[in-house]
């Protein structure tokens, strides 16, 4: 008896925890339940910034203080960026700008470089890795893609 009731508890456990780890989609990202995030065009934007079109969906958040936001960040993606002056750079969308209603939703990020006056060039025909990620403001990600893309 003890055999069986610890046996279908194991297969509890085990059942919940796959269920509560995040899902790898074709495209390459990951999501938790409705939460979702792609990488659209991606293109280079006078000043020192690059815009990304990110779509994304979340499910409506279940208390205050666990609303999602949306984070891009980039580097370049060549051999220049293992130099410490590369440009890197990013930008958030909290909640209050985002709709959260399990349906897809696209925003376009001004991701701009985080240190312009001390970085190298960069500009069109350069390939960038842009990062989107939809998570709660402290905790790990709901969603998460990388995407390496030409400006």
């Amino acid at each position: 008896m003890r055999r069986r009731l610890t046996a279908a508890l194991v297969g509890t456990l085990v059942a919940g925890a796959a269920a509560a780890a995040p899902a790898h989609a074709k495209d390459g990202s990951t999501r938790f339940g409705d939460n979702t995030v792609s990488i659209g065009a991606v293109a280079y934007a006078p000043k020192w910034a690059i815009t990304v079109d990110v779509t994304y969906s979340c499910e409506p958040p279940q208390s205050k203080g666990w609303e999602p936001h949306l984070g891009v960040v980039w580097r370049l993606a060549d051999k220049r960026d293992s130099n410490v002056r590369s440009p890197r750079g990013g930008a958030q969308v909290n909640f209050p700008q985002l709709t959260c209603d399990k349906k897809p939703h696209t925003v376009k990020v001004n991701a701009p470089a985080g240190w312009p006056e001390d970085s190298l060039p960069f500009g069109k025909g350069d390939p960038v890795q842009v990062t989107a990620l939809l998570s709660p403001p402290e905790g790990a990600p709901l969603a998460e893609i990388v995407k390496v893309s030409t400006l």
